[in-house]
């Protein structure tokens, strides 16, 4: 029986998570998150004392911290709380298994966004590229890299997952897919007008389904353990599009005919035009790749939205 610790439980990728390991008999979960929910454990990460009693407590084989700040707008506005939530966090955890688990596995959710001015060069990244972060969230996630490298012994198997933009249903409505998919229901039953306010259109992301990243997750906290040390990878599609081309399928799905209005407010400040990456290491460590179509992502998020609103309207 596998026992894993995760943090984060309550988010938009602990959700899907749970979703993944609630099939798993021969895994034992310890679910947690800030406040005590149906099925989850208040722990707060910031809290050294009670991070440090729960990791010696339940004694997990693998840590999956996913819990994180992960809002660039209000990482932006709450910078001293972002790096409590995402670094102080992250090294309490970290000194926790050093002390109680140190053979056990540690999975962190990083973002891509580490990379930063480095996709300035339009070229796939990996992970010898350096990382040039820009903005409060890439930052603190970089150095809770730099933390766990620090921090975790070399008996810890390590590995660091830096994925690229995750998309999925119940994701919050400030992040793009969402926001598109949510104003399309909208205009469909009558609750706004036919005009998607929209920002910059030309940047192009690589977009991850979270049930793709989660079906790795797996892998990663539960196959079979790998080489001790520290090891990083991108995680992505591997089929960068622009913002534009979301918008455009998901007006191609609406049920009515739907204009753009383009709203200079909704552009950000740091805004890197391209980001993709190279994902061999990936595949060849796990063999995984993503499953799940762009089009079935956004078909998939539009039916949330669709549900929600009618839920709203009735």
């Amino acid at each position: 029986m596998t026992r894993v610790l995760v943090t984060g439980s309550a988010g938009f990728t602990g959700r899907h998570f749970r979703a993944r390991l609630a099939e798993r008999a021969d895994v034992t979960a310890l679910w947690t998150a800030r406040t005590a929910e149906d099925g989850l454990e208040a722990l707060e990460l910031t809290d050294a004392e009670a991070v440090d009693a729960a990791v010696a407590a339940f004694r997990p084989d693998c840590v999956v911290h996913l819990a994180a700040q992960a809002s660039l707008v209000r990482a932006d506005q709450s910078p001293a709380s972002s790096w409590r939530s995402n670094v102080d966090a992250t090294i309490n955890l970290a000194l926790a298994v050093a002390r109680h688990v140190p053979e056990s596995r540690f999975v962190f959710a990083s973002t891509a966004q580490v990379y930063g001015r480095v996709f300035l060069q339009e070229a796939p990244v990996d992970e010898t590229s350096p990382i040039a972060p820009e903005g409060v969230y890439p930052h603190t996630k970089a150095a809770a890299e730099m933390a766990l490298r620090d921090m975790l012994p070399a008996t810890v198997e390590t590995v660091v997952l830096r994925s690229f933009n995750q998309i999925g249903a119940e994701q919050e409505r400030a992040y793009v897919t969402a926001t598109f998919a949510a104003q399309v229901a909208e205009a469909e039953a009558g609750l706004r007008g036919t005009a998607i306010r929209v920002g910059n259109l030309a940047a192009v992301r690589d977009f991850l389904d979270v049930r793709d990243f989660v079906r790795l997750l797996d892998t990663v906290a539960t196959g079979p353990r790998k080489a001790a040390g520290y090891r990083i990878y991108n995680v992505g599609s591997g089929n960068p599009v622009s913002i534009g081309s979301i918008l455009e399928r998901l007006r191609a799905m609406s049920t009515v005919a739907l204009t753009v209005d383009v709203d200079p407010a909704l552009f950000r400040p740091i805004d890197v035009p391209y980001t993709a990456g190279a994902f061999e290491a990936v595949r060849k460590d796990y063999d995984w790749c993503t499953s799940i179509s762009l089009e079935r992502s956004l078909e998939d998020i539009l039916a949330h939205w669709r549900r929600t609103v009618g839920t709203r309207v009735r």
